[in-house]
């Protein structure tokens, strides 16, 4: 039964739910109607732990209305609403993709292409020594990056550099999004987080450079607009 358990709390954790959201989910699921004190026992948390995840249970429309004065008893809602979080989940990501795409069209405008400074476009190898050489020479102490379904460039790639980075500057913030699963043994510097859907172009973010991997090209990108937005876009997907 805990087998099922741990895989059912990692399956719900897929669908958008924190680990101690999906435990008491699936312990309200298994006693019904109960009390806090009952939940508690049951999933080992302490009150207040229990409460302020019911609340955010609540939130998510996944257990009846929780009157914290009165102590009165929570009762789950059906499974069938997850599905709700699924939609929720799919609407932000295809927002997030349209938005990319739309900055992918904008950086082939004739605009920014005619500009050399701010934007560049580098091709296969060349593209990816390119970047390697940028990211084994930056002084950026944070360093985001998305690993889409199309990248020119692997975890494994940049693995090495982050560690030399992290023996020059002493301290290092990374960041990383897959779009698929990933592997959890590397530094405990890397931060990682999975976004499941439709997958986005493979980028990575170094102080005020952007690089964007699409197909075989890789777009560089210095315009400051630009940088923000996309910086934005991304603290956006990681935060949700």
């Amino acid at each position: 039964m805990k087998k099922q358990y741990s895989y059912l709390e990692l399956e719900l954790q897929k669908l958008g739910l924190n680990r101690n959201e999906a435990k008491i989910y699936l312990a309200t699921l298994e006693l019904g109607q109960s009390s806090v004190q009952n939940l508690a026992n049951k999933t080992s948390m302490s009150r207040p732990t229990v409460y302020r995840t019911l609340e955010s249970l609540q939130k998510k429309e996944l257990i009846e209305k929780l009157d914290r004065k009165k102590g009165r008893s929570v009762t789950p809602k059906s499974p069938d609403e997850l599905l709700s979080i699924l939609r929720i989940q799919k609407r932000k990501v295809d927002e997030q993709e349209r938005e990319f795409t739309r900055i992918i069209s904008l950086l082939k405008t004739e605009h920014y292409i005619s500009n050399k400074k701010p934007f560049e476009i580098f091709e296969g190898e060349n593209g990816k020594k390119f970047i390697l050489n940028e990211l084994t020479e930056t002084h950026a102490k944070k360093i985001s990056v998305i690993f889409g379904k199309e990248n020119v460039l692997a975890e494994k790639d940049l693995l090495p550099i982050f560690e030399k980075i992290q023996k020059r500057l002493g301290k290092i913030d990374v960041q990383e999004i897959f779009v698929e699963e990933f592997k959890e043994d590397t530094a405990e510097y890397i931060k990682k987080k999975n976004i499941y859907g439709k997958s986005f172009f493979g980028t990575l973010v170094i102080a005020h450079k952007v690089f964007y991997f699409h197909e075989n090209q890789i777009f560089s990108i210095e315009e400051e607009f630009l940088t923000k937005l996309i910086k934005s876009l991304f603290d956006l997907s990681w935060t949700e």
